[in-house]
């Protein structure tokens, strides 16, 4: 490892950083005010994607295996000490989103975030029709049908189940139904 070129490494992931948690921001600032915008009341519960988390482990192993051979390299370079670094800032990254769209359960409605893509699904109480567990390895896959055949599915841990499950039911009405693999 060749320490005089770290430095360097580190100001390029640092810019690359910048412009990471800038496009951050902004995003979530754009995700705030639609948010808002749905008038689905207040917070009441929120889940962390229990899929997302198992990715965001698997990343960071990827990040460290990158790592071990970027800096253990015999042709040490700037841009082979920056990597590890810029995957580490964007693996930050992605665990910020993770944590900024947790599913929502909030006073009026369900609010379904997606971490990779932009904008929320608002499912009303009102309009669920069924609810459906299906319990998996890791974690329990939850698909809520509406009156208008529209379905959503998000993943939560197994822990989160039951709370879930009892806010749901005491919000809509709705039994949930539940399968095991």
């Amino acid at each position: 490892m060749d320490f005089t070129l770290l430095p360097y490494g580190a100001y390029v992931a640092f810019a690359f950083s910048c412009i990471l948690f800038g496009g951050l921001a902004y995003r979530q600032i754009l995700d705030g005010l639609d948010l808002r915008a749905t008038k689905s009341g207040e917070d009441l519960e929120s889940y962390i994607s229990a899929s997302g988390v198992f990715y965001a482990m698997v990343a960071s192993l990827i990040v460290v295996l990158i790592g071990y051979f970027a800096y253990t390299s015999s042709k040490p370079s700037i841009w082979l000490y920056a990597l590890p670094l810029i995957g580490l800032a964007q693996l930050v990254q992605l665990c910020m989103r993770l944590y900024f769209q947790r599913l929502r359960v909030r006073t009026h409605a369900i609010v379904v975030r997606y971490v990779l893509r932009s904008g929320a699904r608002v499912i009303p109480y009102d309009n669920i029709r069924d609810v459906e567990f299906d319990r998996r390895t890791l974690w329990t896959q939850v698909t809520i049908a509406t009156m208008h055949d529209e379905q959503a599915t998000f993943r939560i841990f197994r822990a989160s189940e039951h709370s879930f499950r009892r806010r749901v039911y005491t919000l809509s009405g709705i039994v949930a139904s539940t399968q095991t693999e």
